[in-house]
């Protein structure tokens, strides 16, 4: 399959993304699924349920290890080079903040913490520049400390206003 074009590796990480996320949600709907949620829950509890935790949490490793190199394969072949400089701090905080944002626990809900801390720096970005022209260059010229800035606000408010993330609130919203 070439991938020459931007779009073509556009939709082969599409496909990749939506293969996963099935095959996540097929886990978590399967006995090893239910082992993880209650390990994830109260470990002592499900160990009291007669679950073994070694082989299932060595299985969550190497299942989380498998995605995540796969997701570094894409990035590989996209960026066509590798460094330790590619990864800083703010990289891990961002993943940590998609998670966090979204739900602790749920697929759906790290999707949904994905795109709103993706479209996060754009409509920041947007209203600065809607604001004045000051603004504007704050975020010129410190955009990474007003990105970090900005995911520490976000966290720090939904840990403290929703602690579900958006998916307690799609619940309670639900309801």
């Amino acid at each position: 399959f070439p991938l020459a074009t931007k779009t073509a590796f556009y939709y082969f990480s599409l496909a990749m993304t939506v293969l996963f996320v099935v095959a996540a949600m097929n886990i978590m709907r399967s006995r090893v699924g239910r082992a993880f949620a209650a390990i994830r829950d109260h470990d002592t509890a499900a160990e009291m349920m007669g679950i073994n935790q070694v082989p299932y949490k060595l299985m969550a490793f190497a299942i989380s290890a498998f995605f995540t190199g796969a997701a570094g394969a894409l990035t590989a072949y996209q960026v066509r080079y590798i460094n330790v400089d590619s990864f800083a701090l703010l990289v891990s905080i961002e993943a940590l903040a998609m998670i966090i944002v979204g739900g602790l626990g749920s697929i759906a809900g790290a999707i949904l913490g994905t795109i709103f801390m993706s479209l996060l720096p754009e409509v920041t970005r947007w209203l600065f520049d809607t604001l004045g022209s000051g603004l504007t260059e704050v975020f010129s010229t410190r955009a990474l400390e007003v990105r970090g800035l900005l995911y520490g606000i976000v966290i720090v408010a939904v840990l403290r206003v929703q602690p579900d993330g958006l998916m307690g609130l799609w619940r309670d919203t639900k309801r």
